[in-house]
Formats: structure tokens, sequence, C-alpha cells
């Protein structure tokens, strides 16, 4: 009988750790529909391999050993826009939302920053009052989806470079709703410098 305990307890430890995060499978971008059917706008990023889901942000390669720690200032060098529907106002804002975003988590905005930032806008989506249930991605709960109202909808594709080794250290794909467009702009760059903070 303890032998039986003894094994049983093995199994379900084993069986605990293969099931973590650390363990397990995540998908990439390059195969998913998102990205095979065209769905959203792609192009801003030039390699989209490596790309995976991420926990807090929805797709997401970082260079092995990368730690944002050692960066304390970034360099937002340009937002440009890839999106299917243009929004002048909330383009030119993404900067500062970035700016405001990486100084609240000690990354001082600087034009010699230690990490140079490029972003675009692939998605701009008012409010669809039409659009009874939508699906939309929570962060902090990876693919888990949940029924929307059409809420307005933010993505942006983002480039990170180590200024001093001009190498691409992260690439993200993210998305973001919110009451308003403004808003939800400030969401998805709240939550992108939440993941850098986050990984120091």
């Amino acid at each position: 009988m303890k032998r039986f305990l003894y094994a049983a307890s093995v199994i379900m430890a084993i069986l605990i750790l293969f099931s973590g995060d650390t363990w397990a499978k995540k998908d990439k971008f390059v195969d998913s529909d998102e990205y095979k059917e065209k769905k959203e706008p792609t192009g801003f990023i030039k390699n989209y391999e490596g790309l995976v889901e991420g926990k807090d942000i929805k797709w997401i390669y970082l260079k092995e050993g990368v730690k944002f720690g050692k960066y304390n200032s970034v360099k937002i060098e340009s937002f440009e826009t890839i999106a299917n529907r243009s929004d002048r106002d909330i383009q030119k804002g993404m900067r500062s939302n970035f700016e405001t975003a990486f100084e609240r988590i000690g990354k001082k905005p600087s034009d010699s920053g230690a990490l140079i930032i490029k972003g675009a806008l692939y998605k701009v989506e008012e409010r669809d009052e039409g659009k009874k249930i939508g699906m939309g991605f929570i962060p902090k709960a990876g693919r888990v989806l949940r029924r929307t109202q059409g809420n307005p909808t933010i993505g942006v594709e983002l480039i990170i470079i180590d200024a001093k080794t001009k190498e691409e250290v992260a690439r993200i794909r993210h998305e973001a709703q919110d009451k308003s467009l403004r808003s939800a702009a400030q969401e998805v760059a709240d939550d992108i410098a939440n993941f850098v903070r986050e990984n120091k």
C-alpha cells in the first residue's frame, strides 16, 4: 500500500510539473489564423518567426537571456501605421502614451535611450454598436476569450532594440480594448511597459 501511495504521489508531482507554464507548448503566431488568414494587417515586424502567445502580451518574441532591468532609459523613435483605418490623433498620441508608460516604470524617455522602440498601429477599431457579441484577448489570462460589446480596440506592433548593440531584443504584437480609442491606446502602452518592468 505504501509503495502504491509513493508511486501515485510521484506521478502526481510529475503531472503538476509538466502542466506548468514552463513546460506548456506555446502557440506560434505564424501558425495562427490571425496570421494565415490576414484578419488584421501585418508587415511592420519583418520577422514573425519566434513570436509566441504570451501571458500578459498577445504575441511576444523575447531574445534569450534578455532582462530589461539594466536599461534605464528609452527612445521612442517612431510610431507608424499599417492599420486599415487612419486616426491621426491616435497615431500622434502613441509616442506620448509609451513615453508616459515607460517613465512610470522607471525608464526615462531620452533621445539617447538605452532601448530604442519603433512601433506601428495595426488596428484602430471604433465601438461597433451593432456587434452584440465579440471576442477579446484578456491580458493575464492567456488565450481565454470573453464576450464584448464591440469596445474600441487598439493594436500595435513593436520592435525593441538595444541601442548599444543595435540588436532586436523583443518583438511584440498586442492589442487592448477600453471605453474609447484614447484609453485603449494608453492601456496597450501600459500592458507593454508592465511586461518590460516584470522581465527584469
